[in-house]
């Protein structure tokens, strides 16, 4: 069961991710660093949101700290409010690293964990990005390449034969519209639809 739950959770992290960050940034295009909440060690004591309410949020599903706009306030009201956490879990992240953090914190909160400990995010991403790479590799191996050039033959093949069989793909056949087929029974004497044209 617990392999099952772990399958079922790298599946899920791994739908939806664009590449994006979800916080919003305000800051100047070149800053490198970003501000990423641990929301598993968040107490939701609203210290952050309450120094720098531009930047840093609660939100209501879960009652953790979030970043909504990165960089919404100064530099040092959002250090300020860094420091100010209780259990340190805000933290200044390499900007590149953003998106992939937030998008496993996510899939981290929504995961039914049934007493066990969740991944850190920090652990859940670095697992995450290994996980993209390895199926990036074996989507360019040999085989996967040999697998892609056999199913475009088949398909042209197939086309090749339709053509030489006079058989239209069902994406290309036109089905009459519903004012071109007579509907009523008793007009025909086998008793199916005709069509009126």
């Amino acid at each position: 069961r617990l392999k099952f739950d772990k399958d079922r959770f790298l599946l899920s992290r791994d739908e939806g991710f664009t590449g994006k960050p979800l916080s919003a940034w305000a800051g100047d295009p070149e800053d490198t660093e970003a501000y990423f909440v641990d929301e598993l060690a968040c107490i939701g004591c609203l210290q952050c949101a309450l120094l720098a309410e531009k930047t840093f949020a609660i939100e209501t599903t879960y009652g953790k700290a979030r970043v909504l706009t990165q960089w919404g306030n100064s530099k040092e009201v959002g250090e300020g409010a860094q420091h100010a956490c209780p259990v340190s879990c805000i933290h200044l992240v390499p900007r590149s690293q953003l998106p992939v953090l937030e998008h496993v914190m996510q899939a981290t909160l929504q995961q039914e964990w049934r007493g066990r400990e969740p991944p850190s995010p920090f652990q859940a991403a670095q697992e995450f990005v290994k996980r993209r790479q390895e199926r990036e590799a074996q989507a360019q191996s040999p085989e996967a390449q040999r697998e892609e050039e056999m199913m475009r033959r088949a398909a042209e093949e197939f086309d090749r034969c339709s053509v030489r069989n006079n058989i239209v793909p069902a994406r290309n056949l036109a089905l009459p519209s519903e004012s071109s087929v007579d509907l009523d029974a008793s007009s025909s004497s086998s008793g199916a639809p005709r069509n009126s044209a």
